[in-house]
C-alpha cells in the first residue's frame, strides 16, 4: 500500500508566505528593538537580536540631544561639552569651544576677559588679558586696540609661538586719575584671523 505524503507542512509554509506579519520578528513592530522584551521568543532581544541589527536605536545614529551617541557624523556627540556637532574642530553650544557660542566659530580667536589695575602714581594702566583661539594656532597675536576711539600701535604677544592660550598684560601710560578711557581690544592669530571687539570701560581710581 503507498503511502501519501502528508499536505500538512507544505499547508503551513504556504501560510507564512503569504502571511509574513503572521511570524513574529523582534523589530517588526515599532519601539521593539528598545523595549527590554524577546518579542520573538528567541532568547535574544532588543539589540542582542540580529532582526535589530541597523534599527536606529542600536546603531545610535540621529542620536541628539545627550551624552550617549553622535548627531551626523561618527566622530561624538551633539550638545553635550564632550565633543563636536557636525565637524572635527570642538563642541556645540557649550562654553568651551565652536559653534553657536560665545567661543567663536571654531577657527576664530576670541578674547575672554579683561581686568586691569590703575597706578595713580604712574598715571598707568596695566591690562591683564586671556584670549583663546580654539584651532590651536595661535602663533605670535598681535593685539589690536584703541583708547577712546584712537588707535594705539599693535602689540606682538611674546617671541614663541602660542598653541591655543594666550594671558599677556598691556599698558596704556599717561592716564589721569578720575578720567573715564573707553578701550577697545582684538586679537589677531597667526592665520591672520581676528576676534570680535571687546569693549571695556576703565576709570583711573
Amino acid at each position: 500500500m503507498q503511502r501519501v505524503p502528508s499536505l500538512l507542512p507544505l499547508v503551513l509554509l504556504l501560510t507564512l508566505l503569504a502571511c509574513p506579519a503572521c511570524e513574529d520578528i523582534e523589530g517588526n513592530e515599532p519601539g521593539e528593538c528598545e523595549d527590554g522584551a524577546d518579542n520573538d521568543s528567541d532568547g535574544y532581544f532588543d539589540c542582542g537580536d540580529s532582526d535589530c541589527f541597523g534599527a536606529p536605536a542600536c546603531t545610535g545614529e540621529g542620536d541628539d540631544d545627550d551624552a550617549t551617541a553622535d548627531d551626523d557624523d561618527a566622530t561624538a556627540d551633539d550638545d553635550d561639552a564632550t565633543a563636536d556637532d557636525d565637524d572635527a574642530t570642538a563642541d556645540d553650544d557649550d562654553a568651551t569651544a565652536d559653534d553657536d557660542d560665545t567661543g567663536g566659530d571654531g577657527v576664530t580667536p576670541w578674547i575672554e576677559e579683561v581686568t586691569y589695575v590703575f597706578n595713580a602714581g604712574l598715571g598707568q594702566f596695566v591690562f591683564s588679558i586671556e584670549a583663546h583661539d580654539p584651532d590651536e594656532d595661535f602663533g605670535i597675536p598681535l593685539l589690536l586696540w584703541s583708547v577712546n576711539g584712537q588707535a594705539q600701535p599693535p602689540v606682538a604677544v611674546g617671541s614663541i609661538p602660542l598653541a591655543g592660550d594666550a594671558y599677556f598684560d598691556v599698558q596704556l601710560d599717561g592716564a589721569v586719575a578720575g578720567t573715564t578711557y573707553q578701550v577697545l581690544f582684538a586679537i589677531q592669530d597667526n592665520d591672520g584671523r581676528s576676534s570680535e571687539g571687546y569693549n571695556l570701560t576703565a576709570v583711573g581710581q
